[in-house]
């Protein structure tokens, strides 16, 4: 069973700067708002204060959805290399 989402309102958001520093938590309200205006590109990198990684505004937001005003969809997980390389055979052997 899926959790309830939360009202849109509600959800808080962090970005990533262009000096690499995450800004915030903002709200919903205050995004959508600097998004009207231009200020944030889509390729920003940014996350909900409740996800780990960052990913860009489209991502929360694919079309035909409304940046911050529409309800976000959970990122797809980035692909990761595996911390350490996995060794064939059982270990030990």
């Amino acid at each position: 069973q899926v959790p309830p989402q939360p009202p849109i309102g509600s959800t808080m958001w962090q970005y990533r700067d262009t000096k690499g520093l995450v800004q915030g938590p903002f709200s919903s309200v205050q995004m959508a708002e600097w998004y009207e205006r231009g200020m944030l590109p889509k390729h920003l990198p940014l996350k909900r204060t409740t996800d780990s990684q960052f990913v860009s505004i489209g991502d929360y937001f694919p079309a035909p959805s409304v940046a911050f005003k529409s309800q976000p969809v959970a990122p797809k997980p980035l692909a990761q290399a595996p911390l350490q390389p996995q060794l064939p055979g059982p270990l030990g052997a």
